[in-house]
C-alpha cells in the first residue's frame, strides 16, 4: 500500500524552458512502510507532512542555481531529500511527482529504469460530432532520459496534428487514431508511452 501527500507551493523558473516556466507547483510523495501492528499505521502522515514542508521551505533558501531550476533537477533533489528523510523512519519513497498547475507533470516511481522520469501532458480538441463531447482532452505520457533535450508538449501537439483527427469523426474513429501514435520515439531514450 502506498500512502501519497502533496503540497502546493510557488516558484519561479529562472532558467528558459521547452516547458514554459511555471509560478505554482504541486509536489506529490508516495511512501511506503510495513503496517505497525499495535497502531495500524504505516507512514506517519504528520512526518511525511514535515518533510514536504521541510523541502519547500529550503527551495527559496537555495535559490536553485540556474543550472538546477529546471523542474528535473527539482525533482531530483526532492527524491534525495526525501529518501533520506523516510530511510531514518524505515519507510520507503515509491513514487514522487512535481506538477505545474496549468499543463504538465514531471513523475518518477521506482519501476523506471533508472535515470528515466514520465512526463505527462495534456492539449484540447474540439469535436463537432453529436456523440462526443465539444471539447475532449487528450493527455499524453512520455518516458525521457532527460526534459531537457525536447519540448514535449510541442512533440505531443505535433503527433496530434499529423494522426489526422477528424473533429466531424466519431470518438471510437478517432481513439483509433490516437492509438497509432503509441511508442512514437523521440531520439533514442524519449518514447510516448500512453495517450
Amino acid at each position: 500500500m502506498q500512502i501519497v501527500r502533496q503540497k502546493a507551493f510557488s516558484y519561479v523558473i529562472t532558467e528558459p524552458l521547452p516547458v514554459r516556466r511555471g509560478f505554482y507547483f504541486k509536489l506529490a510523495a508516495g511512501f511506503q512502510k510495513e503496517v505497525d501492528p499495535h497502531s495500524g499505521m504505516t507512514v506517519n502522515l504528520a512526518d511525511v507532512d514535515s518533510w514536504l514542508n521541510s523541502f519547500i521551505q529550503k527551495i527559496p533558501e537555495n535559490g536553485f542555481a540556474v543550472s538546477e531550476s529546471h523542474p528535473e533537477q527539482i525533482l531530483l533533489q526532492a527524491r534525495e531529500f526525501l529518501q533520506s528523510c523516510a530511510h531514518g523512519r524505515k519507510a520507503k519513497l515509491v513514487s514522487l511527482s512535481l506538477s505545474e498547475e496549468r499543463n504538465w507533470s514531471l513523475n518518477w516511481n521506482e519501476s523506471l529504469p533508472a535515470g528515466h522520469f514520465l512526463f505527462e501532458c495534456s492539449h484540447f480538441f474540439e469535436s463537432f460530432h453529436a456523440d462526443c463531447k465539444p471539447l475532449l482532452r487528450i493527455f499524453f505520457q512520455w518516458q525521457v532520459s532527460s526534459m531537457k533535450a525536447y519540448d514535449y508538449p510541442y512533440e505531443s501537439l505535433k503527433l496530434l496534428k499529423s494522426c489526422g483527427l477528424d473533429s466531424c469523426a466519431s470518438m471510437e474513429a478517432n481513439i483509433d487514431k490516437l492509438a497509432d501514435l503509441c511508442k512514437a520515439e523521440i531520439g533514442s531514450t524519449s518514447f510516448l508511452q500512453k495517450i
